[in-house]
């Protein structure tokens, strides 16, 4: 019996190790499965822009100069848009505060 229940235990490690030792061996495939999900993304990236600019019908100077105006326009839509999240924020924040200062306000005004 002694010797069974040894083999039982024996059979019982070997199984929780391998369960542990898949487990861990998932989290690593997950982890390197984003790397190279990221790495195939920017390696796309690279030969898309490479193809464009091999296969662009404009000059190499009206090419930048085209880059820049757009660069620019979104540099200019991503600050109006800025601005007008910080104003409601701003905003929303003052509204807060009011009504918080409101309801103290309401609350000791009783003492």
């Amino acid at each position: 019996m002694p010797e069974r229940e040894a083999e039982r235990l024996d059979i019982t490690g070997a199984v929780v190790a391998s369960r542990l030792h898949r487990k861990v061996g998932k989290e690593k495939i997950m982890r390197n499965g984003m790397a190279t999900e990221i790495g195939c993304f920017l390696a796309g990236a690279v030969a898309g822009g490479i193809v464009v600019a091999l296969a662009t019908p404009y000059s190499g100077p009206k090419i930048r100069r085209m880059l820049r105006h757009k660069v620019q326009d979104g540099a200019e839509r991503f600050s109006e848009t800025a601005d007008e999240w910080k104003r409601e924020i701003y905003d929303r924040g003052s509204k807060l505060v009011a009504d918080a200062r409101g309801r103290l306000q309401h609350a000791t005004a009783g003492r």
